[in-house]
């Protein structure tokens, strides 16, 4: 029971609202394999770029890597079912391996997800595609910033604070 309360406070009363759909992964290969690979990495920078910050800020109030990190592997990873999420740290490195079962332009669209959402929080990542999973190694900067979503659209930050 506790289980299936603690699902639906994480996830099913709230995906709709930030504009999140469940569909069925047979159907995200099949889209994903009819568009170009450009147009996959257009939409993961986008998307990286205005989705992921607004997901993280609406669920845990603040852009920030621990977030992110929340966000994606306990999240998302968890309910959507799009995707498995591993994550480790050495030190100041973070090796994130994203799985999925969608092919190249899905992955390519992820990388370029990935991308963004390390130079909205200024990390150097370097991310490295298969057709099936993306990893990612992003470092933190060695001194900590006082404010990580310095480069996020204003509204967004706004938006951020007043949580």
């Amino acid at each position: 029971m506790n289980t299936g309360l603690r699902e639906y406070a994480e996830w099913g009363a709230i995906y709709r609202t930030v504009g999140l759909a469940v569909i069925g992964k047979r159907l995200m290969r099949e889209l994903y394999d009819n568009i170009p690979e450009e147009k996959a990495r257009a939409l993961g920078k986008r998307n990286g770029r205005e989705e992921g910050p607004q997901m993280t800020i609406f669920w845990f109030g603040t852009f920030n890597l621990e977030n992110v990190l929340r966000t994606f592997g306990t999240i998302l990873a968890r309910y959507s079912g799009a995707f498995h999420f591993e994550h480790s740290q050495e030190g100041r490195l973070h090796t994130v391996i994203v799985r999925h079962e969608m092919g190249r332009n899905a992955s390519a669209y992820y990388a370029e997800y990935a991308r963004t959402i390390c130079e909205l929080l200024n990390l150097q990542c370097s991310v490295s595609e298969t057709d099936a999973q993306i990893l990612i190694k992003a470092e933190e900067p060695v001194t900590v910033l006082a404010d990580t979503a310095r480069s996020l659209p204003n509204a967004l930050i706004e938006q951020s604070r007043k949580s």
